[in-house]
């Protein structure tokens, strides 16, 4: 047989985040967007969130909600969203946009 080690059984006690929205879809780089969803960290350094892999800092932990401003430094397009919680990942089914700025 196989034996688990003691960080394997950790990790799969741990439940898979899910992301099941985001608001707002569309988005100016600098304003914040908050991801709805289950299974998130609980402090801000339990959740890491990417936009096409970069990294967006999260600022606000709330139940069932992470606030996360859009970096300033992306350019106009669409972004995937990916959020990766006490190592296990979820990705958000649809992509948000990103607008240019007036």
């Amino acid at each position: 047989g196989e034996t688990i080690e003691p960080a394997d059984r950790a990790l799969k006690s741990v439940p898979q985040p899910v992301i099941t929205s985001f608001y707002p879809e569309s988005i100016v780089g600098g304003e914040a967007m908050v991801i709805f969803g289950e299974n998130f960290g609980a402090s801000l350094a339990d959740n890491n969130v990417t936009l096409n892999g970069e990294y967006a800092e999260v600022t606000h932990v709330q139940h069932g909600g992470l606030v996360v401003p859009i970096p300033m430094n992306l350019p106009p397009g669409d972004y995937i969203i990916r959020l990766t919680a006490r190592g296990k990942s979820a990705t958000a089914t649809n992509s948000c946009t990103l607008i240019a700025s007036e």
